[in-house]
C-alpha cells in the first residue's frame, strides 16, 4: 500500500500537471486519515481551479478559523471572493497584506480590487510597497499612473528616477507626470518630439492639450490642422472645449456635428454641449428641440437613469434661463411626463422648488421617495434638511440606512449625510451612520474612511458640549486611526484641535488608553 508521504506528493504533481480533479479525490482520501493543513489547502485550491467555488470558500473559510495567522489561507479566500464578485475580498486581502507584507501575489491582488474600484487614496501605500518589493516595471507604471491620478506629480516622476528602465520620454505616462508636476514647458516638448518620430496621435493630442495650457491661439492651430487630418474623437472632444473656452461657439457647434456625422452613437455628452451651443447662438427652439430628443430616447430606454441625471438638470436650467416661467413648468412637465422613474420625479421636485412652490416640491420629491427609497429618498431628505424640517429627514434617513446592504450605499448615504449641515441636528443619525459604517470598516473605501472620521469628529465634538470628555478622546483616537492616507475633506489637525478643547475644560482628565495599549 502506498504510504501518507508518497501519495502526498502525487496530490501536488497532479495539482502542478493541471489535474484539478484527481488531485482533490487524492486529498479527500489523505485528509480522512491526517487532518494535515498543507493537504486542506491544497484540496481548497484545486475546488478553486475547478470552479467549485462555493465548496472553495466553505473550506478556505473553515482554514481560516483553524489558521487565523495564516496569509496565503485569507489571500486565496480573497481570491474566491474576488471570483464570486463578493465585496468581502477586499478585507480578505487586507488581512494577507497585514499578516504578512511580503505577500506579494495578496498584495497584488489587494491593489487590483482597490484600482478596479478606483479607490486610488487607499491602494498607493501598498502600492509603493509592492513596487519597492517586486522590482517589476508593471508594478512600478501602476503606481506611477496612481500618483498623477491624485495629484502627486512630482513624486511619479522620482519614480522613474528609482527605475531607468523605464523609457521616459517615450512614455505616455512620463508625459502625464510632467504635467501633473506643473512642468508644461517640459511636457509639450517631449509630446511632440515623441509624435514626430513615432506618429502616435496619442502625442498629439497630449502636446495640443499642453499647449492650450501655456499658447491658446496656438493650440487653436493645432487642434484645427489636427481635425482636418481626421483627429480621434478625444482631441476633437478637447477642441470643442477650448473653443468654447474662448467663446467661439459657431466652431464648437461645427465640431460636435462633425462627431455626430462620423459616429452614429454619438455620446449623450456632446449631444448636451450641442444643445447648450444652440442657446449660446440665439437658436433657443433648435436648443430646446434637441433637449428633448435626447430625454425622451433615455425616457424610453432601460437603464438610462445615468443619461437623465446629465440631461434634466440643464435642461430644466435652460428653460429657466430663455422661456417665461408658467411655460417651462408646463413644457418640462409634458416632457419629462413623471412617472415611476425616480429620477423624472425629483428633477420635477427641483423644478417647483426653484419656482418658490415648496409645497408642491415636497410632494414630487416624496413621490421620488416612494418610488425609490434610496435614490429618491437621498433627495428628498436633502430637501428636507435644506428647509430645517430635522425631524422629518432624520426619520427618512434612519430608515434609508436601515434598509441598505451593499457598501456603496451606505457610503453614498454617508457622503450626503456628513457632507452638508445634516449631522449637527440629527443625532440618531449620526450614530447610527457610525455603527453602519463600522460594521464594514474593512470593506470601505478611501472616501468611505472619511466619512467614518468625519461622524467621529462631530461625535466628539458633541461629546464635549455633554460634558463627556473620556467619549470626545475616544472618538478622537479612532478617528485619526481609520483616516486614510491622502484624506481630502479632513486631517488629523481636526481631532488635535477638538483633543486640546477637551483637555481645556476637562476637570479631572482621565485616560482611555490603559497600560497595555488598550482603550479602557
Amino acid at each position: 500500500m502506498t504510504g501518507f508521504s508518497e501519495r502526498k506528493r502525487q496530490a501536488f504533481r497532479l495539482f502542478e500537471d493541471g489535474n484539478y480533479e484527481e488531485s482533490y479525490a487524492v486529498c479527500m482520501a489523505l485528509t480522512g486519515e491526517n487532518q494535515e493543513p498543507q493537504i486542506e489547502v491544497l484540496a481548497a485550491t484545486n475546488l478553486f481551479n475547478l470552479g467549485r467555488l462555493d465548496e472553495a470558500e466553505l473550506h478556505f473559510r473553515d482554514l481560516a478559523r483553524k489558521m487565523p495567522d495564516s496569509s496565503h489561507v485569507h489571500g486565496f479566500l480573497g481570491k474566491v471572493l474576488r471570483e464570486k464578485g463578493d465585496e468581502g475580498a477586499v478585507a480578505e486581502f487586507s488581512t494577507a497584506v497585514r499578516l504578512d507584507p511580503d505577500n506579494q501575489d495578496a498584495l497584488r491582488n489587494y491593489i487590483k480590487c482597490l484600482l478596479e474600484a478606483r479607490d486610488f487614496r487607499r491602494s498607493l501605500p501598498a502600492q509603493r510597497r509592492l513596487a519597492e518589493r517586486s522590482r517589476r516595471e508593471d508594478d512600478y507604471r501602476d503606481l506611477i499612473a496612481t500618483l498623477i491620478v491624485v495629484g502627486e506629480g512630482r513624486e511619479a516622476l522620482d519614480q522613474y528616477q528609482k527605475f531607468p528602465s523605464l523609457k521616459a520620454n517615450a512614455d505616455p505616462l512620463f508625459i502625464d507626470a510632467l504635467i501633473a508636476a506643473g512642468e508644461f514647458e517640459k511636457a509639450g516638448d517631449a509630446a511632440s518630439a515623441e509624435f514626430e518620430r513615432s506618429g502616435n496621435r496619442e502625442f498629439l493630442g497630449k502636446y495640443l492639450a499642453v499647449l492650450s495650457r501655456v499658447n491658446v491661439p496656438l493650440a487653436l492651430s493645432g487642434y484645427h490642422d489636427a481635425c482636418m487630418m481626421g483627429a480621434d474623437r478625444g482631441i476633437a472632444r478637447d477642441y470643442i472645449n477650448l473653443l468654447i473656452s474662448t467663446r467661439d461657439y459657431d466652431a464648437a457647434l461645427r465640431i460636435c456635428r462633425a462627431m455626430a456625422t462620423d459616429n452614429k452613437e454619438t455620446d449623450v455628452e456632446i449631444q448636451l454641449i450641442e444643445c447648450r451651443l444652440l442657446a449660446e447662438l440665439g437658436k433657443k427652439d433648435q436648443a430646446k428641440s434637441a433637449y428633448e430628443e435626447i430625454i425622451r430616447s433615455a425616457i424610453g430606454s432601460a437603464g438610462t437613469d445615468a443619461s437623465l441625471r446629465e440631461a434634466l438638470p440643464r435642461y430644466r436650467q435652460f428653460l429657466l434661463t430663455y422661456y417665461p416661467k408658467n411655460e417651462t413648468l408646463k413644457t418640462f412637465i409634458s416632457v419629462v411626463s413623471p412617472g415611476a422613474n425616480p429620477v423624472c420625479l425629483f428633477e420635477t421636485a427641483h423644478l417647483y422648488e426653484q419656482l418658490g412652490d415648496v409645497t408642491e416640491a415636497r410632494g414630487w420629491y416624496y413621490r421620488a421617495y416612494r418610488s425609490d427609497f434610496l435614490t429618491g429618498g437621498l433627495e428628498y431628505a436633502t430637501f428636507l434638511a435644506r428647509h430645517k424640517e430635522w425631524r422629518e429627514c432624520e426619520k427618512v434617513m434612519l430608515y434609508i440606512l436601515s434598509n441598505i446592504k451593499r457598501t456603496q450605499d451606505i457610503v453614498r448615504v454617508a457622503q450626503v449625510t456628513t457632507g452638508g449641515n445634516m449631522i449637527p441636528h440629527t443625532p440618531r443619525l449620526l450614530f447610527q451612520l457610525i455603527g453602519r459604517l463600522e460594521e464594514r470598516r474593512n470593506k470601505l473605501p478611501a472616501d468611505g474612511l472619511e466619512f467614518l472620521a468625519v461622524a467621529y469628529l462631530v461625535a466628539g465634538t458633541n461629546a464635549i458640549g455633554e460634558g463627556n470628555y473620556s467619549a470626545c478622546k475616544r472618538y478622537c483616537l479612532q478617528g485619526m486611526d481609520i483616516l486614510p492616507a491622502y484624506s481630502t475633506c479632513i486631517a488629523t489637525a481636526d481631532f488635535v484641535a477638538v483633543l486640546g478643547r477637551c483637555k481645556e475644560r476637562a476637570i479631572v482628565d482621565m485616560p482611555v488608553i490603559d497600560d497595555a495599549g488598550t482603550s479602557s
